[in-house]
């Protein structure tokens, strides 16, 4: 039992995979400022309505001949160090640099719940004085994890982590892959949800109105996070991303599944859960026609969008090449 109960604490403290496949709108926000690291603003839903087809792999038209090419740090600089060489530049609009300080900050923000949950595993381990190779291993792979960021990561402190969200905002808002890396994994620390319930509140406004743009655009790209935030859930409160609408889920799979979509099992397995209920089946098979009528009957899927292993962030790589 108490194995069990710090298995969970620790997957907690790591973090929620979020199965992931969508885009933003090209131009989203492209007519308004970007915010500073400091916080973030979310685009209304005009700017989000008449920003342009959702889904699509096209740029961003944020990175005019206007705002000068930043010149990105070598990847395996430290965080610290790529922080004050581009920190200005963020803060000036440059979307690369914001993109790159995000993902230097969630990645160090990543080691340090990697090293909370391997505390948490050894703690029990030492307390219950009995010995679990799951365990053991769990507590191993972690700490391991952690070493590998041990360098890049020396002298980035809570303060620093806490403006990765702005950060990625402004990235998010000139790019659709960008976007979907914050729908799909913002960088906000779930274990201190109160101490930034504003960012959480600005996060939840933006993901909302990508989802209600995603079922109205139909894209072979939106449909693996669409699927994703539909799942049920045992408890969404404490879900990042979920929509709760069984029928809309069931109809989403269907569609999915109509299109030779290689779908993940456990979205396969709650769609099979969800079938044992002729009401919902009904209602998913009336959901389904009206989501053909609007344009999904015709979505050519493209199975890389539902690779087992969906971005969740971007590369350094990436980042440099945003416009």
């Amino acid at each position: 039992m108490c194995a069990a109960l710090v298995f969970v604490v620790a997957v907690a403290l790591v973090g929620w995979k979020v199965f992931v496949g969508a885009n933003l709108p090209e131009d989203l926000s492209s007519s308004k400022p970007l915010a500073t690291g400091l916080g973030a603003s979310v685009p209304t839903d005009a700017e989000l309505a008449s920003s342009g087809t959702l889904g699509h792999r096209q740029p961003g038209k944020l990175g005019t001949a206007s705002t000068p090419r930043t010149v990105m740090p070598p990847a395996d600089m430290p965080a610290v160090e790529v922080i004050l060489r581009l920190e200005s530049a963020a803060n000036s609009g440059s979307v690369p640099a914001s993109c790159r300080i995000a993902v230097e900050l969630q990645d160090c923000a990543g080691r340090k719940n990697q090293l909370a949950a391997a505390d948490a595993v050894q703690k029990s381990i030492q307390s219950t004085g009995a010995s679990s190779s799951r365990l053991e291993d769990m507590a191993g792979s972690l700490l391991a994890a952690s070493d590998r960021l041990e360098a890049k990561c020396f002298g980035i402190d809570d303060q620093q982590l806490a403006t990765a969200f702005g950060y990625q905002m402004n990235a998010a808002l000139a790019s659709p892959d960008l976007a979907r890396w914050l729908v799909a994994n913002p960088a906000l620390d779930r274990s201190i949800f109160m101490d930034h319930i504003e960012q959480w509140r600005s996060y939840k406004e933006f993901a909302d109105q990508y989802l209600t743009l995603a079922v109205e655009q139909p894209s072979s790209e939106n449909l693996p996070l669409l699927l994703s935030a539909y799942k049920p859930r045992n408890h969404p409160n404490i879900e990042i991303l979920h929509r709760e609408d069984p029928a809309m889920f069931l109809a989403l799979v269907d569609i999915a599944q109509s299109g030779g979509a290689p779908i993940p099992s456990d979205l396969l397995m709650s769609a099979h859960a969800i079938r044992s209920s002729p009401s919902v089946v009904k209602a998913a098979s009336q959901r389904r026609r009206a989501l053909e009528d609007a344009g999904w009957g015709g979505v050519a899927l493209d199975r890389s969008d539902f690779t087992p292993n969906p971005l969740r962030r971007p590369t350094i790589e990436r980042c440099a090449q945003v416009p």
